[in-house]
């Protein structure tokens, strides 16, 4: 293995660490992207269990309505109608609130997977700078070398092939990784826009909702002037009657019965203005694409690579690699009393034990895909 070889391979480095980094970026906006679609399963059930509320709130009231005579067939028909719709939502909305006790963890697993990422895209930095910085002094030692004469340019080469045989597998070998957290990064990344893309098929639904509200929210305000009209009071000396008595039939003893006439007119005149801004023969939209809360599928969260295990791994190879780098101790021209790379790393390595690090949080369910 000569410096060549090295110089080669550790070129490559800041290369593939730039796209990493390239990658890395997409894939947390990716990442932020699906945390704010996930959002929306609570956003859809939230307006659906508000909806459904205020549906058996009109179909409450317009049970109440039907006792005014004129109004009784139209309000039976929405109220049939209301009933239908109100099914369909809570049937729709116990689907939504399943789907986001799905998104939650995952949202919350996908927002430390973003904060990772900009942590790790800050080593890439490093590594990037790193190895340019040694490659441009390795090449400058290696130039000068190869200028000398002989016997000194044999020694300059062995240091820097010796070199080379210490430091240039960690380079083949991380350049590799790196390579291959780019192609799960691809792959994941397009898995997640996928399932982006069908979150964000909530929106039409969103938006069905508001508009069958733009049909209700005109009928509950005068709805409601109507149920309180029906329990006012209309005196008349002795007698004293709710709106609400006298349609159903009022019947005064005799020799009053008379009065009866008074108080349907005064009756109207309270009911006349309040029915005439109800508009009960309305037909209540439906809310196309409910059925989508059933299909939307997550699996590809859950195959998802541990990630974080991952930039874990890659982040101790850089390390790893920098400090081999910093023996890095040819000079030009040559001392034929330097030590061999090899030789200062065996003493270094002599008598050494392998200790156990500190790790970041992974997640157990899936092993790292870096093999």
């Amino acid at each position: 293995m000569k410096i060549d070889d090295l110089e080669k391979n550790l070129a490559r480095t800041p290369v593939v660490a730039k796209k990493l980094k390239t990658d890395c970026q997409a894939f947390k906006k990716a990442i932020d992207d699906a945390v704010d679609a996930l959002n929306k399963p609570k956003e859809v059930d939230d307006k659906l269990k508000s909806l459904s509320k205020d549906l058996g709130a009109l179909s409450s009231g317009i049970t109440i309505a039907k006792v005014v005579r004129p109004i009784r067939l139209v309000a039976g028909r929405l109220q049939t109608s209301v009933k239908a719709t109100k099914r369909q939502v809570d049937k729709a909305e116990a689907k939504a609130k399943a789907l986001d006790e799905k998104a939650k963890p995952i949202r919350e697993e996908l927002k430390g997977l973003s904060k990772r990422i900009g942590q790790f895209i800050r080593k890439l930095d490093q590594v990037i700078n790193q190895s340019t910085a040694a490659l441009t002094k390795i090449k400058k030692v290696h130039g000068c070398v190869k200028s000398l004469q002989q016997p000194l340019r044999r020694v300059g080469m062995a240091q820097l092939n010796d070199f080379t045989r210490v430091t240039n597998q960690p380079v083949v070998v991380l350049n590799t990784k790196i390579g291959q957290a780019n192609d799960a990064i691809k792959k994941s990344k397009a898995q997640l826009r996928q399932i982006v893309a069908q979150l964000n098929k909530l929106k039409q639904i969103l938006r069905e909702i508001a508009s069958l509200r733009k049909v209700i929210n005109p009928i509950m305000a005068p709805l409601k002037s109507l149920l309180r009209a029906l329990n006012q009071k209309i005196n008349l000396k002795v007698f004293s009657f709710s709106i609400r008595q006298i349609l159903d039939g009022l019947k005064l003893p005799w020799p009053f019965s008379y009065l009866e006439e008074a108080f349907w007119k005064a009756a109207n005149s309270i009911l006349n203005p309040i029915l005439k801004a109800l508009k009960l023969d309305v037909k209540l939209p439906g809310i196309p694409g409910l059925n989508l809360l059933g299909k939307i599928n997550f699996d590809p969260f859950e195959k998802m690579p541990d990630f974080s295990g991952m930039f874990d791994d890659l982040t101790g190879l850089f390390g790893n690699l920098n400090e081999l780098l910093k023996l890095f101790n040819v000079s030009c021209p040559p001392k034929k009393s330097a030590p061999k790379t090899s030789e200062v790393l065996t003493v270094a390595l002599k008598g050494a034990r392998p200790r156990a690090m500190a790790a970041w949080p992974q997640r157990a369910r899936h092993p790292a895909s870096l093999d």
